[in-house]
């Protein structure tokens, strides 16, 4: 009899156009169709969404461009450097300005990049190094110190021109510009 009733459900589900809930509503129990579509509607969208492969596909994807990198980077090593000879030209020998006491120095060139002022001060008192464009305008300071003082400094020069050093000291000093 239980065959009978699970052969009728099967029947008005069919007819309400619902074959797929009829299938399990006679063999399972009431009401596990929803279930089951809810199960296999997360299962589609798992799948559609990429589920475990979209790892493996990431994997590739990050591979590749570090292989086209490494292979731009090999062929900008194998080509000759493109400077030209009228660049080397400009860049300037270290040179050396010694003093003492308080002073502005004559006027140098420096080319726009990294230069290096390397300072000794042989005092007591402030020791203090800014350096100017030709209008006299800040750019930086090298040091500002009391004292003997022996050190270095990197600056950005923001472009190529005349500059000068205004320096306030008590006692012999040296710059050595790279």
């Amino acid at each position: 009899m239980n065959e009978e009733k699970s052969e009728e459900r099967k029947d008005v589900n069919v007819k309400h156009g619902n074959p797929f809930t009829a299938a399990f509503k006679g063999t399972i129990g009431k009401g596990c169709g929803c279930v089951t579509l809810i199960l296999l509607a997360i299962i589609f969208f798992a799948v559609m969404a990429g589920g475990g492969d979209k790892k493996k596909e990431d994997a590739v994807t990050q591979q590749q461009p570090a292989k086209i990198k490494e292979e731009a980077v090999e062929e900008v090593a194998d080509q000759e450097p493109a400077v030209e000879e009228t660049e080397l030209e400009e860049k300037k020998e270290p040179f050396k300005i010694n003093g003492v006491g308080q002073q502005a120095t004559e006027k140098f060139t420096l080319n726009k990049g990294l230069a290096v002022f390397k300072m000794t001060h042989n005092g007591s008192s402030n020791f203090s190094v800014k350096l100017l464009d030709e209008q006299g305008d800040y750019i930086d300071l090298l040091v500002n110190e009391i004292g003997s003082f022996e050190g270095s400094k990197a600056v950005k020069i923001p472009q190529n021109g005349i500059y000068l050093l205004d320096i306030q000291a008590d006692g012999s000093w040296t710059i050595i510009i790279e």
